[in-house]
């Protein structure tokens, strides 16, 4: 969640307020112009050195917001309507501090489970926002929505299936949201949708439809996950 009193703007959002498309947010970052952060939930925060016993030193965090490092942004550039996986991700905190994010197992239990990254989550805070255009003298497009919209803009589900539409009178709403669900996460992600967690789906319904309740939520992930 963001801190009380702080807007965000998703990357999709910003380039509309700029006219421009996310390539070029994501080129402000890697330039240092403009911070970019992405949320998790159910992760590992490590230092990238290890302690005296060989271990990585850090802590599990149940929410956090981080921000990838421009070495990390140059590899979504050209890739941000996509599933990115990776073993880890080098992050900021917000303290400033240089870390490595991992999934809750990793190489300290002996195992590696890979990191789900969308870019279009990736925001901005408004603050950096229009600071940056009072700095560059960028006014937003006329036709621009303004700032209510940006924080759910990006939430809006993928394209679903023809099959099952709401209309029909046997209109099935839980596996509608499923087959969005899987669509969004798998349908493009390859072999290494297999890569996935529970988690994973968890957190696309909770930003996708938040006012779907735990059990049903439950109930649709175990369905969505590829696994047997």
């Amino acid at each position: 969640m963001a801190p009380r009193g702080k807007k965000r703007i998703f990357i999709d959002d910003l380039g509309k307020r700029w006219g421009r498309d996310a390539d070029h947010v994501l080129d402000l970052a890697i330039d240092g112009q403009l911070p970019l952060w992405i949320e998790f939930t159910d992760v590992f925060l490590q230092t990238p050195e290890k302690s005296s016993t060989g271990k990585s030193v850090g802590r599990l965090y149940e929410q956090v917001a981080v921000q990838p490092l421009p070495g990390e942004l140059v590899q979504m550039r050209g890739r941000c309507d996509r599933m990115l996986i990776a073993a880890e991700l080098a992050c900021l905190t917000e303290r400033g501090k240089e870390m490595r994010l991992t999934n809750a197992a990793g190489d300290d239990w002996g195992e590696v489970s890979m990191v789900g990254i969308k870019p279009t989550r990736l925001f901005a805070w408004m603050k950096d926002v229009t600071g940056l255009e009072k700095a560059q003298n960028i006014e937003p497009v006329p036709d621009y929505a303004g700032e209510a919209a940006p924080a759910r803009a990006a939430a809006t589900p993928a394209p679903v299936s023809p099959l099952n539409p709401v209309d029909h009178p046997c209109h099935a709403p839980e596996l509608h949201l499923a087959v969005a669900c899987w669509q969004a996460l798998f349908a493009d992600a390859g072999a290494a949708g297999q890569q996935l967690k529970k988690a994973d789906v968890l957190r696309w319904l909770a930003e996708h439809h938040a006012d779907l309740g735990k059990t049903a939520a439950e109930r649709i992930a175990t369905v969505v996950l590829p696994a047997k």
